[in-house]
């Protein structure tokens, strides 16, 4: 919102977490894990609730959106809805969650970029050299940039809130437009931890949770049970067709599992204590 002027806005899915934190077994929706779906599950499966509070104040605001769309175009339209009291009203809301969840905590604890480090891109073309042979030299994209950002997430390997945030960082550290063609640092994901060999010129990475590059290669391989590509078209059912034909216009790129989408366009490179992936190009 303060870089484009549009709308980000946030929403609480409907649940019992409010009345029921201290005692979470005696809430109405357990078995939803505290979450409270429409009880419509045939039209509305998985969905949230449409009678909660904080819905309907989501629903004014997509109204608002194809309103202004339908009045003044995409453009003009999107430039005017900040402006509106309906997003003015969850703007602040968001604000005020923010001050209260920091309990006092330093802005800079509470942002992603406590877990960024900055280095020469040196660092990072040193550390990649060991993929590198007299049949393979790595491209010029990542040794342009003279410094590289690099994202560490101590954790095992999987999605929220790493997707988000690694966009985040993008936005905040590394570029000055709108695509990451415009970035003018390197943005780099670790699954695991940076210890920085100044003597070297590198890097190391401790792992710490047990992450390892066999768990994206097993989340990519288990998203292409969606791509249809593969199939013939008497194997198709029917709702698959459409699927079907956009895949082959896109190749399988809407199959994948929403994080692998996330990291893979957004990080040049993504960095395992036991492997690497990198862009060339």
């Amino acid at each position: 919102m303060d870089i484009y002027g549009i709308p980000a806005l946030l929403y609480y899915y409907p649940s019992d977490m409010a009345n029921y934190c201290n005692n979470p077994t005696e809430c109405p929706n357990y078995n939803t894990k505290g979450l409270k779906n429409d009880p419509d599950i045939a039209k509305y499966s998985g969905c949230p609730t449409s009678d909660d509070a904080h819905m309907q104040h989501m629903f004014t605001a997509i109204n608002e959106i194809l309103n202004a769309v339908e009045t003044a175009g995409v453009y003009d339209g999107r430039q005017s809805l900040l402006r509106k009291m309906t997003f003015r009203e969850q703007r602040n809301f968001m604000q005020e969650q923010y001050v209260t969840k920091a309990n006092g905590k330093a802005e800079f604890e509470m942002s992603p970029l406590s877990a960024v480090t900055v280095l020469s891109t040196e660092y990072l073309m040193n550390y990649l050299s060991q993929y590198e042979d007299r049949n393979y030299q790595i491209g010029e994209l990542l040794r342009q940039r003279d410094e590289t950002v690099f994202y560490q997430v101590n954790a095992k390997f999987r999605g929220d809130p790493y997707p988000g945030a690694l966009a985040a960082i993008d936005y905040l550290t590394c570029r000055d437009g709108k695509t990451y063609e415009d970035r003018q640092k390197n943005l780099v994901l670790v699954f695991g931890k940076i210890v920085v060999d100044n003597e070297q010129r590198t890097i190391k990475i401790v792992d710490e949770k047990g992450s390892t590059i066999d768990d994206f290669f097993k989340t990519v391989i288990d998203s292409e049970n969606h791509n249809l590509l593969t199939k013939r078209y008497k194997d198709l059912r029917n709702f698959e067709i459409p699927r079907y034909f956009m895949q082959a216009r896109y190749g399988s790129t809407y199959s994948k599992a929403k994080h692998i989408r996330v990291f893979s366009y957004f990080a040049d490179g993504v960095l395992f204590p036991d492997g690497a992936l990198w862009r060339d190009g």
